[in-house]
């Protein structure tokens, strides 16, 4: 079964889990599990292996000792073992009605067979064990945001945080609820990531402002964030 990376970086493959079967006699069957190169949509060179013993009919987690980085599409591959007797075997389960784990149809393997095809319909439950090494961050911290003041309502000073995304012009300024500009408390470039300025509740001329509602606005990386705040 192919699989995709689904995120930017290296996708480090630890393992698989896989719904297996036995039947009857079959519980110390050893099955094997390879991880294997994609060539042109198939299968290519195994990159490593291991075996493990199927379940009575559960997940089974099955962990490789070397674990496999791939930057693009990768294999999973079993192999079930040979038996003597139908009635003695080892099986994959496919979900054959869509709603996990469902009804379910084995795919056997009898003496001689070799490499099975998937079943005409189901699906086959496999899952690859990944983990993802160098990926970029995606996290709060690469958005631009501004926080709520603290404290808020406002006696004596307050603390106006904010996250810079990548290096900008920042402009973060005061406004009363008439529209008017109160003060310019930052207006510069500033670097990416989290900030803070403390605001002492003085205007332009360096005056106490009146209590009352007052609006700051920050500006930076073309995008402008307002939020509220009281002042007793």
């Amino acid at each position: 079964m192919r699989f995709t990376p689904t995120q930017k970086g290296v996708c480090r493959v630890k393992g698989l889990k896989i719904f297996s079967r036995v039947f009857v006699n079959a519980h110390n069957q050893k099955c094997s599990a390879y991880v294997k190169d994609d060539s042109s949509d198939c299968p290519g060179a195994t990159r490593t292996s291991t075996t493990y013993t199927p379940s009575t009919r559960a997940w089974d987690r099955v962990d490789f000792s070397t674990p496999i980085d791939y930057t693009s599409d990768f294999w999973l591959a079993i192999y079930l073992p040979e038996v003597i007797t139908p009635t003695d075997s080892v099986a994959l389960v496919a979900d054959d009605h869509f709603d996990y784990p469902g009804r379910t149809k084995a795919l056997g393997v009898e003496s001689g067979s070799g490499w099975q095809a998937p079943p005409q319909s189901g699906d086959l439950m496999i899952r690859a064990i990944v983990d993802y090494t160098g990926v970029e961050e995606t996290s709060s911290s690469t958005v631009l945001s501004l926080n709520q003041n603290y404290p808020n309502p406002i006696i004596k000073n307050t603390n106006i945080s904010y996250t810079l995304p990548s290096e900008t012009k920042v402009k973060l300024q005061v406004y009363n609820t008439s529209g008017r500009l109160v003060k310019t408390l930052l207006n510069e470039m500033q670097s990416t990531g989290a900030k803070e300025i403390i605001w002492n509740k003085k205007d332009m001329n360096n005056i106490p402002v009146s209590s009352g509602i007052y609006f700051y606005r920050l500006t930076a990386d073309h995008k402008t964030i307002t939020k509220t705040m009281i002042v007793l």
